[in-house]
């Protein structure tokens, strides 16, 4: 088992998935902790691992996985970079097919990540939006409920 202690960021993770997916490193085989954030809850006896050295073969994965997985990234849980390597590490050995299978339990913990995200982002703009504009807006109201009253 080694570690892999990244920033709390995608690009982070992109480049040290990148080098254990090429290196044939197994998903059950890396412990991925955040620096600063996990360094109480480390187990003894695992070691950093290394930045592995990679050839130049490249592994092409869907862009709907790339996209999802920068939104998942944004997410507090602390599986979500173990979660992403699981999935990427089955796209590169299965195929696509496994984000489209919907009782998957990676795919399904990768887009349910996405789904929360999504949301906090939707609630965030929604009660702020307009707040800090400096002047007051005018109430809309209709013409035909204005006051009780309808115009003739």
């Amino acid at each position: 088992m080694c570690e892999a202690v990244i920033e709390p960021t995608f690009e982070s993770w992109q480049e040290r998935a990148r080098a254990f997916l090429l290196s044939g490193t197994a998903p059950e085989r890396i412990l991925w902790t955040v620096r600063g954030e996990d360094a109480a809850r480390l187990p003894l006896g695992i070691d950093p691992a290394p930045v592995p050295q990679t050839t130049a073969r490249r592994v092409r994965v869907p862009k709907r996985f790339v996209e999802l997985a920068k939104v998942a990234a944004a997410h507090r849980a602390t599986d979500r970079w173990g979660v992403m390597y699981r999935v990427l590490w089955r796209i590169s050995r299965e195929g696509t097919c496994v984000l489209e299978d919907p009782l998957d339990a990676d795919p399904a913990r990768l887009n349910w990540m996405v789904q929360q995200v999504r949301h906090d982002m939707h609630r965030m703009q929604a009660f702020v939006r307009g707040a800090f504009s400096g002047r007051p807006r005018k109430m809309q109201t209709s013409r035909k409920f204005r006051f009780g009253r309808t115009k003739k």
